[in-house]
């Protein structure tokens, strides 16, 4: 279960939520979504094993920074990347907690 119901984002506060119903992107199902237009809200499937739901937490952030900066990163590059904070950020503590600071 995910901790927060809103999130500072770069492109502003967002509302999290999680969904029973099926989401699509582009045609195919998806865990998330980063909808970003009059609405800021990141959206997550019900009943992703705890992996899958941080690294699809992470992978709808990173969206909004990719977003944010006009940059246009493909699918696998953003999974890329959320697996590889997530490890960064569970194996160096210390790192997280000075970063906070």
């Amino acid at each position: 279960m995910i901790p927060v119901n809103k999130l500072n984002t770069p492109v502003g506060p967002m509302k999290v939520t999680q969904t029973d119903k099926n989401l699509e992107y582009a045609g195919g199902a998806v865990h998330g979504l980063c909808l970003i237009g009059t609405d800021f809200d990141i959206k997550l499937r019900k009943g992703l094993n705890e992996f899958l739901e941080k690294q699809t937490f992470m992978h709808e952030m990173l969206h909004t920074i990719e977003i944010m900066n006009g940059l246009e990163f493909e699918e696998y590059e953003i999974d890329t990347l959320a697996t590889g904070l997530i490890f960064l950020m569970r194996n160096n503590p210390k790192v997280v907690e000075w970063i906070q600071k």
